[in-house]
């Protein structure tokens, strides 16, 4: 069954994490944070970012497909230090657990 998402539920998934104990959400987000604050002390340019979304993907795979995402290339320099932060920054928070989650079939 397909189903369309709303415009508001569109997003970017920086680095999933799964089910969160909800004792951590506040570390979470306030972790989040600083990662952001600390990058935009580094980048020069704080104007606009354009992400041109082009590539179709399924997932897991093509034989299981659960979601149909669009993928962009190229990613702007930008937006991949700052994932680079956010996936570095929260490895504390991913667990054995979230890679579970992730690699769910």
């Amino acid at each position: 069954m397909l189903r369309w998402v709303r415009p508001v539920n569109l997003h970017i998934t920086w680095l999933f994490l799964g089910a969160v104990d909800s004792k951590l959400v506040s570390k979470v987000s306030s972790t989040l944070h600083k990662i952001v604050y600390e990058r935009s002390k580094i980048d020069d340019d704080r104007g606009e970012v354009v992400m041109d979304f082009i590539k179709p993907s399924v997932w897991p795979n093509s034989r299981k497909a659960r979601v149909i995402v669009i993928e962009n290339r190229p990613i702007p320099s930008r937006v991949e230090n700052l994932a680079r932060a956010i996936r570095t920054g929260l490895i504390p928070f991913y667990t054995e657990q979230t890679e579970q989650e992730h690699n769910q079939e």
